[in-house]
Formats: C-alpha cells, structure tokens, sequence
C-alpha cells in the first residue's frame, strides 16, 4: 500500500507540475478567438483547418523583425555612444551637413577598433554578436542608410497624419505608424511617467468593489518592458543596459494605494530573448541577495514640465532607495539620479517569450491580470494585428480588468473591450513631447 500511495502521490505532483506549466506556456490563438476580429476588419480569414499553420508563420514573421529592430539600436549606439570613441555624440544639434558626415566617418571607425578588439563591454558584444563575422563598416552602413530612409518615411506618414486635420484620426494614424519596421526594445524614463498619471485617474475604477483588505491590483502584465540600449533622442550608453518599467510599475501602484508589495506580481512579455534573459539574469541575481541599478539621466538643457521633475525626483521610492552617482566627463549640464532597487521588488517579476498578436496565456480566473500595460509597443503592428492583440489580451485580463496603452486600438465588441477615459501628459514645453495613455477595460461580469 506504501508504494501504491507512493506511486498516487508521484503521479499526482507530476499532474500538478504538469497543469502549472500549461499555465504559464504561451498557446497560439484559435480560429474562434481570432475570428470575432478578423470578421470586425473586414480581413480575410484562412479555412479552420489551415488556421495553426497561419497563426505559427504569422508568429515566425513577426518575431524575424526583432533581428532588424537590434540594428536599429546598434545605428543609434553608433550616433550616440560615448564609450567606444571620444568623437561628439551625433545630436539633433548638429545640422552641418559636412561636420554630421566627418563625425559619423570618425565614430565608424572607433568601433569598428572596439569590436575587433577582444572582450569588451556588454554593448560591443552584443553588437559583435549582431554583425558577426567579416568587415563591419559594409553592414553598419547598410544598417545607417536604412535607418534614415526609415526616419524620412517616418516624417512623411507624420505629415500625413497632421494633413488629416483631425487630433483623433492622427492619433489612429499614429499609432501604427512603425508597423513596417523592425521591432525595436529601446526604452526611458518619460513614458512611465504618462503610466502613473494614468493609473491615478484610474484609481476610481480599479478600486470599485475591492475589499478594504485586498489590495485593488495583485497581478499586473506588461507587454514589451523594453531594454535601455540606446534611445532614439540622444540616448546614452556610460551605463550598463536597463529596464525600466517592471520597477517603474510597481513603483506606482504602491505609491499609489492601488498594490501592496508583498503580494504584488508582475509578467513581462516580450518577443526579444535578449530581453527576457536579461530579467530572467537580474531576479536570478535578486535571489542570491543582489540589487539592480536604474540610471536616470536628464538632459538638463531641456525645459521639463514640473510634474515630469517631480516624478523623475522621486522614482524608486517604494521599490528602492537612491546611491550616489555622478556625470562622467563630456556632458555638460547633464542631471543624473540612480535608484537600487530592492531585491524583493526584482523577483517579483517574471518573464515571459510571448507574442501578443498571435499567443496568449490560458490562465484561470483567480490567474488572470487586474492591469496590462502596453506602452510604445502596438504603434508596430497594423489594424488586424493590434485586433489579435486585443482579443489574446482579453483571454487574460479579469473581467473589469483594465489595458493602458499610448495606442489608438481596435475596439470591438465581440472582443469585449470599450475605452473608458484617457489622461494626457506633457514632459517639456517642447511641441508633442508628451504621451495620451488611452484606458480600456474588459466588461464586468
């Protein structure tokens, strides 16, 4: 009987070890979940029984753009960088012609020095990685015309959308507007700020009908966390390569009453394997009673909002407490803070390999998430994906749930969305240097 039991218990541990996996292993969506958005778009729909030959391509196409969206961030590191070469940094300041081109001569050269050279920082082996083996400058050149041809179509799909003289429809306009780019992990500090702003005028709806004792926001996911590599907007590379918003999230919504740390959890998917591995490396790190660092620089010839300085002031303080940190040498007026973050608050965060246009997770109800965040994510995709989107999130989210996103998406019914508000916020007094986070939230039961 002993070892009947044995045998009982055995399997009965291998069946639940089984069903936890299952819960956390990305399932593609089925022809019925996707059809409600397919049908919604007017968009052709392949026969039920080629759907999971469909939906797995589409997700092999979707996930051979991070490859592009990498050297994306190798260009800007080549602008920007400073850790590879004492030439100036790349800025929008420079408008000579002539003086833009000799830097950018001088810059290729510097690395191309640096990634010949062995070992290195985490940067040049990354982009050693990227660029494998044979002469480097062919490629990175290749990589730079690209990335300009991309900024001039950029402008010119803006301009259209300002042509359209209506703020709503640019805003839908916009927020597709990288949809034949690669996918590109860069992030910063601004767009956390526009989260917060919106989970404080959320506070209202995500606390209706919570218990005094239960905190209003246990599970929260965030699609596309990002990794400071190298921002778009003169980014800088004298730190190691961060993210930011896992920290920053939690950082709200303590601070905000809506989440209590001890029980707070927080998903990140994202399609990068660089990404994911780097939060896998950091709570790894947390368990064995290490911190995490998050530099926060700060142009300081930039005319911040007040409110934007407040929340740079004060960023980490319920997940972490700052050090000491100071500017190195070549940037004049530069403001800098760093935050340790607590381990406790690392490994709250676990990280996922999951494509939000074509998988989600099948969680139980008690599993389910109280609060997506897809910021500076969706603006890559088209209309039927961002639909797809919208209904893998939905199988996610609990009902009254709620998704903030910088995006205009796809609302339909079937899908079981309705935007319910939106909050604007301004980072400077510098025409569009701000974010409208638009809040959408799954139907109660």
């Amino acid at each position: 009987m002993k070892c009947v039991h044995g045998s009982v218990a055995v399997l009965l541990v291998a069946t639940l070890a089984a069903l936890a996996a299952q819960s956390t292993s990305p399932q593609y969506l089925s022809f019925a979940q996707a059809r409600p958005v397919v049908d919604a778009l007017g968009e052709h729909l392949p026969a039920p029984a080629e759907w999971p030959s469909w939906i797995a391509e589409h997700d092999r196409t979707t996930r051979s753009r991070v490859a592009e969206g990498d050297e994306t961030s190798i260009v800007y590191w080549l602008l920007f960088g400073t850790t590879f070469t004492s030439q100036p940094r790349i800025t929008s300041r420079q408008i000579d012609s002539k003086e833009i081109t000799a830097a950018v001569t001088a810059r290729l050269t510097d690395l191309e020095a640096a990634l010949a050279a062995p070992g290195g920082p985490e940067r040049v082996q990354f982009a050693r990685l990227v660029l494998g083996t044979g002469p480097a400058r062919p490629r990175l050149l290749s990589m730079l015309d690209r990335v300009m041809k991309e900024g001039e179509t950029h402008a010119r799909l803006a301009e259209a959308a300002r042509a359209l003289g209506d703020p709503s429809l640019e805003f839908a306009e916009r927020s597709r507007m990288y949809r034949a780019r690669g996918l590109s992990t860069d992030s910063s500090l601004k767009i956390n700020f526009a989260v917060e702003e919106a989970l404080k005028g959320l506070v209202p709806a995500l606390t209706r009908g919570a218990s005094q004792a239960k905190p209003a926001v246990r599970r929260v996911a965030i699609v596309g966390p990002g990794l400071d590599f190298t921002d778009k907007q003169e980014g800088y590379d004298f730190y190691a390569p961060q993210t930011i918003q896992p920290f920053a999230v939690q950082d709200s919504l303590i601070r905000l009453g809506l989440a209590d740390a001890g029980s707070l959890e927080v998903t990140a998917f994202d399609l990068s394997r660089r990404v994911s591995s780097h939060i896998e490396t950091a709570a790894e790190r947390a368990r064995g009673g290490a911190s995490y660092i998050i530099h926060l620089p700060l142009d300081g010839d930039v005319p911040w909002t007040p409110e934007f300085l407040d929340y740079w002031r004060r960023f980490g303080d319920t997940v972490g407490s700052p050090v000491p940190v100071s500017v190195p040498p070549g940037f004049p007026g530069l403001r800098l803070r760093a935050v340790s973050v607590r381990p406790p608050a690392i490994r709250r965060v676990r990280a996922i390999d999951l494509n939000v246009t074509a998988q989600y997770l099948a969680l139980s109800e008690a599993e389910r998430f109280d609060v997506v965040i897809g910021t500076n994510v969706f603006l890559y995709y088209d209309r039927p994906q961002q639909g797809l989107a919208m209904a893998g999130i939905s199988n996610m989210l609990k009902p009254g749930g709620v998704l903030l996103s910088n995006n205009a998406l796809v609302e339909i019914p079937a899908v079981g969305f309705r935007s319910i508000g939106y909050s604007k916020v301004m980072y400077s007094s510098r025409e569009e240097d701000g974010d409208l986070i638009v809040w959408y939230q799954k139907a109660p039961k």
